[in-house]
């Protein structure tokens, strides 16, 4: 019991150590020029843009052709709560809901993502 309490301690220990160096940044990206600006910096960790009032988490990504965005919405504090959508990168539609109960985005099936539909979700 005794080793069990100090190795967790180190755990815990190591786990502090490693969080305070770690340095979060938010950046835009100015795409003609390549210009970066950081326009919020923190001690810590964070992942952006959760605190978002959109509520639009870290999970997004554009197709590998280009034309669509795809993102998940956290709809509540459960983070098996998330949907996957999709719209134009233009944003010239509204976004589909493509997948429930999702957190990963899976590009990793280009071919098939763009043919699901509202049909297969409930």
């Amino acid at each position: 019991m005794k080793a069990a309490l100090i190795l967790l301690l180190c755990v815990f220990q190591s786990a502090v150590a490693q969080s305070d160096a770690i340095r979060s940044l938010r950046r835009t990206v100015e795409v003609p020029s390549g210009r970066i600006t950081t326009v919020y910096a923190e001690n810590g960790h964070f992942e952006a843009p959760n605190c978002a009032a959109d509520k639009v988490n870290n999970d997004h990504g554009i197709s590998p052709d280009g034309p669509l965005l795809v993102l998940s919405h956290e709809a509540g504090q459960d983070w098996l709560s998330s949907s996957i959508y999709i719209l134009p990168i233009d944003g010239a539609a509204v976004p589909r809901r493509v997948a429930f109960v999702a957190y990963v985005v899976p590009w990793q099936f280009p071919a098939a993502f763009p043919t699901l539909d509202a049909a297969k979700t409930p």
